[in-house]
């Protein structure tokens, strides 16, 4: 890209292991020197603020003047003239959560006989939001001094009139924030929306608006609202937006509104229309404009700077690039300033805190290339391998990648019975066995084929099995693997642990290889366990302690047609499967003795399922319903098609008693471990004292710190064994609550007769995956999903929706949950949807117009139109 490449006159490295951004740095005559000498300001986002005063070429140690933690995340820094009743500059710093204005002064001497500056704070603003970036000038066209607007994270400008707070506004439409800038000029403030559209906002506009910040909704309604000025779509997002005279045409009283964009730059009118747009063939990362010569410059007096992410400055004249040189480092923020008696030198800092000093120098790069071999060039082969190259990048750069044609596949056989015997026996974990003694297993075979002519080599197959499934090799290694030819045969036992109640069937196995031109690939594929494998029919149990009731638009089908394989196991009395068959009642059991238990109504399309534990309900209702609808989609029928609903209410009592006892899991475990690292903490402490007396040459007596130590030993091993036994309780724990996650799932979806895509956002909300660690858990992340539910697809007004989210942290109880959770089903059960379906005009399936209504308005706004 360049030739030449950047001089350094001067340079430092700001700190180690530091971060820095755009706001990191900023130029001026921060001491309010006579002679008007140029002071670096530096802070990064670990609270360090530097000010370097560089006077001459090459770093000295004493162009350091100022270092100082201020303990706070530096995000922004500005100079201006922030004290009240004072001409001098003074410097603002921004800090998330506060904002303050420091006066520096020389001490000393003057000039280069300054010997440090001293930082005395003059003001500060605590912020009530987390703050983004700033922006100053003279709001409202004051003279003599300079404001202070303050954007937070959630779209809030503050703004501040030196040491007095003014107002501050909710920007309309809001998502993430943007950069910021004022035009003086036309007295606005101007930023950049997640809609990739640049706003403008009138300083009067929003100082006369209504209060919308923390006002009730009553408040909301009164007043002026914010009004945009103009808006502008760019259509791509905006890094940085700046205030200069750029561009040949413009006149004395207008002023340019520079946005560099990600793959673009714009010069914008005061009134928002697009004067030039100019293509950038690299990726920018910030710019800057400079005055510049007022020869031969048209209207414009100013030149723009633009770094790139490839090292280089790239200075424009217009639209059209002057000059570029090549950096040793990446800008993130680049000014322009006079130091020492060079004038127009370039200040660059780069995000790990490398300043520099540098001008536009003719020293070409060191790293360019010298062709050595020196021999007869042949066109025709580099004809050829140019268009092979061409070739290859213009594959690479398709977007519809074409699949390859020849690929692994897997196909399971899976049994409906029970294996005769098996040898397989694992102390460490309980297996569930028959009457008999035998383990109950089932033996699937797995086939593995390849599509391809020539052999595969080194294809892995791995298994997922279920929680409370066990099988004795989850990972397969195939040395070889043919192609075009028979299948290969993986014989896959699975047992069923006795002390578990499994939540689901399904197993996942995936095939990974290299294909035959090296590429990674992958192949999986799931399939279902027979039922049998975790159940057991037993005499029908009348008693329970949680029952419900499915309701269908068929007629019952018979028990035993729909559970005909649990009725053909081995050592089941024939005459049992009669009297099942004809009272329309089956129990099974699972291998940890809860009981199921269905009773189908002999007139009605009604199913009972009960059971005297909760969870336990999930599965056989699951198998139930799917049963059910695999038997009546494949019933060739004129009827309406199946239905199942569920019209009792929610059981969610019961669904909060095992978030309780998980949570109560978790924090015993949390109790614990706190417990723990105090008795290890006590235990280093003794190990230190011990120590000390130990080396002492006049030996002291030990105190019975030894005593000590052995009873704090004891303590820390029986802590560690009753977090072992926490851990498993929680994981027990939270399988069960995953079980009846799933079952609640299954009786909203029935409930509220959900389609799938409103079944998908529930689920995704409100997860049957249970995964907890120390700091955050199920209860917390679940209850952050049911806050967006409520905030966004069900929320009942706007300011739900620009509610402010909390943090994700470990609450005391579940309360907030349990309350969250019966607030999406009351909404849920009012006819709220999570999915709003819209017909072909875009409009929402019942919003209340009709076709007619559709006709006239389209016939209203082509009449429009014509006009």
């Amino acid at each position: 890209m360049s030739l030449f490449q950047a001089r350094e006159w001067w340079s430092t490295r700001a700190g180690t292991d530091e971060e820095y951004d755009r706001g990191s740095v900023c130029v001026g005559n921060i001491d309010n020197a006579a002679d008007n000498a140029q002071k670096v300001i530096v802070g990064s986002f670990q609270g360090v603020l530097r000010i370097y005063y560089p006077h001459s070429r090459d770093y000295r140690i004493e162009d350091l003047v100022l270092e100082q933690n201020l303990e706070q995340p530096i995000l922004q820094l500005e100079v201006g003239r922030f004290v009240a009743n004072s001409a001098k500059l003074a410097l603002a710093i921004l800090h998330p959560r506060k904002l303050a204005v420091y006066q520096v002064s020389s001490v000393g001497g003057q000039g280069t006989a300054v010997s440090y500056f001293e930082l005395k704070i003059a003001y500060t603003h605590s912020l009530d939001r987390s703050a983004f970036n700033m922006t100053i000038g003279p709001f409202g066209g004051v003279s003599g001094k300079d404001f202070l607007c303050v954007q937070s994270v959630d779209g809030v400008l503050a703004f501040f009139e030196q040491e007095s707070f003014a107002f501050s506004r909710f920007l309309p439409n809001f998502l993430l924030p943007g950069p910021l800038c004022y035009v003086s000029k036309s007295d606005s403030i101007v930023t950049c929306n997640a809609q990739m559209q640049v706003e403008s906002y009138k300083y009067t506009v929003l100082a006369a608006a209504a209060n919308n910040v923390d006002a009730d909704e009553a408040s909301k309604g009164h007043g002026k609202k914010i009004q945009v000025d103009w808006t502008t779509n760019i259509g791509e997002h905006a890094l940085e937006i700046r205030v200069g005279r750029v561009c040949r045409s413009l006149s004395s009283t207008k002023v340019d509104i520079i946005v560099l964009g990600e793959k673009s730059m714009f010069c914008l009118k005061e009134q928002g229309s697009i004067r030039l747009q100019k293509r950038l063939d690299f990726f920018p990362s910030s710019c800057t404009s400079y005055n510049a010569s007022s020869e031969d410059m048209g209207g414009a007096s100013q030149h723009l700077i633009v770094g790139s992410h490839s090292s280089h400055l790239l200075v424009y004249k217009d639209v059209v690039v002057i000059w570029a040189a090549k950096l040793t480092v990446t800008p993130v923020a680049i000014r322009v300033a006079n130091f020492g008696s060079v004038s127009g030198l370039v200040v660059v800092l780069d995000d790990s805190g490398h300043l520099q000093l540098c001008y536009m120098g003719t020293d070409p790069p060191t790293s360019s290339m010298i062709n050595t071999d020196i021999k007869e060039l042949n066109y025709d082969d580099m004809n050829a391998e140019h268009a092979k190259l061409l070739a290859v990048i213009k594959a690479s750069q398709n977007d519809e990648r074409k699949e390859p044609d020849h690929f692994v596949s897997l196909r399971a056989q899976v049994p409906t019975q029970l294996d005769a015997s098996s040898e397989y026996d694992d102390a460490e974990v309980p297996l569930a066995r028959t009457d008999s003694g035998q383990l109950v297993q089932v033996t699937v075979r797995l086939f593995v084929s390849y599509s391809g002519r020539n052999p595969l080599e080194n294809v892995t197959v791995t298994l997922q099995p279920p929680f409370g499934i066990i099988t004795p090799q989850t990972t397969f290694v195939v040395d070889r693997l043919a192609g075009q030819q028979t299948p290969l045969v993986l014989p896959i036992s699975f047992q069923c642990r006795s002390d578990i109640t499994p939540a689901t069937l399904t197993v996942n196995a995936v095939a990974a290889y290299l294909s035959e031109s090296g590429e990674p690939r992958s192949c999986l594929y799931s399939f279902q366990l027979p039922l049998s494998l975790v159940v057991k029919v037993i005499p029908p149990v009348k008693t329970a302690n949680y029952k419900l009731t499915l309701e269908t638009n068929r007629l019952p089908p018979s028990i035993v047609s729909l559970f005909e394989e649990l009725m053909q196991q081995s050592g089941f009395a024939s005459s049992y499967a009669q009297q099942a068959a004809a009272a329309n009642v089956l129990t099974v059991q699972y291998h940890n003795g809860v009981d199921v238990t269905i009773l189908i109504s002999k007139n009605a399309g009604r199913y009972r399922i009960q059971s005297s534990v909760f969870e336990a309900l999930w599965l056989i209702t699951s198998e139930l319903a799917n049963r059910l609808q695999r038997l009546f989609d494949a019933t060739v029928s004129n009827e309406e098609p199946f239905k199942a609903t569920f019209q009792e209410p929610l059981p969610l009592q019961d669904f909060f008693v095992l978030i309780d006892h998980h949570f109560k899991c978790r924090m015993d475990l949390v109790t614990s471990s706190n417990a723990l690292k105090d008795r290890a903490h006590q235990y280093r402490v003794i190990q230190k004292r011990l120590l000390i007396r130990f080396k002492d040459r006049n030996p002291t007596p030990l105190s019975n710190l030894d005593a000590l130590m052995g009873v704090t030993y004891q303590q820390i091993m029986n802590t560690a064994n009753e977090i072992q036994e926490l851990q498993q309780h929680l994981r027990a724990a939270a399988h069960r609550l995953s079980t009846a996650v799933h079952l609640i799932l299954l009786l909203m979806k029935l409930r509220f007769d959900m389609d799938e895509d409103s079944f998908a956002v529930l689920q995704s909300h409100l997860s049957p995956h249970v995964v907890d660690t120390l700091e955050q858990g199920w209860e917390e992340y679940t209850d952050a999903a049911m806050v967006n539910l409520l905030r966004s697809s069900l929320a009942k007004n706007v300011r739900e929706q620009t509610a402010v989210p909390g943090n994700l942290v470990m609450s005391a109880d579940t309360s907030k949950l349990i309350r969250h959770i019966n607030i999406v089903c009351e909404r849920l059960a009012k006819g709220a949807k999570l999915v709003v379906k819209s017909d072909k005009d875009g409009e929402p399936l019942g919003a209340g117009k009709t076709g007619r209504n559709k006709a006239d308005n389209r016939e209203k706004e082509r009449q429009r139109s014509q006009k």
